[in-house]
């Protein structure tokens, strides 16, 4: 019998006329650093239009997150409540700049698992662009 990480995700991204959310269930990599910080490594999900891309996400300690991503749509960005951070996204379409603005961020993970729940804006020159609102659940599962 093998044990494997699973997340249970759920985003629902909002801006002035229009709300989505996307859910993805998936394996993932669940690691702990020297630093304290705790990994989630998976797969974009293609229905997620991301596909082709990683995403490593870290919550540190002090409950800042991290996003880096690699591939076809890549980024680093860094949600910290109360703080605002720039970051850069790379699309096929060229590189753009944007905002992030944590609101809040509840980490409740542990050696076994558990959530994170974190909420931040996007923001431009012309200003709010998204609302992003997302729950993990990690969960360690006998196959």
């Amino acid at each position: 019998m093998k044990e494997v990480w699973i997340m249970k995700l759920n985003n629902i991204q909002r801006d002035e006329q229009d709300e989505t959310e996307v859910s993805l269930d998936t394996e993932i990599l669940y690691t702990k650093t020297q630093k304290g910080e705790r990994c989630i490594t998976y797969p974009e999900a293609e229905a997620s239009g991301m596909g082709n891309s990683m995403t490593k996400l870290c919550v540190a300690p002090d409950d800042m997150v991290t996003v880096f991503r690699t591939g076809e749509f890549s980024t680093n960005l860094v949600i910290l409540p109360g703080k605002k951070h720039f970051c850069s996204y790379t699309t096929p379409y060229g590189n753009v700049s944007f905002i992030i603005h944590g609101k809040y961020v509840r980490n409740h993970l542990t050696d076994e698992g558990g959530t994170l729940d974190l909420c931040y804006t996007v923001n431009a020159d012309a200003g709010l662009l998204t609302e992003n609102v997302i729950s993990l659940q990690i969960e360690k599962q006998k196959i």
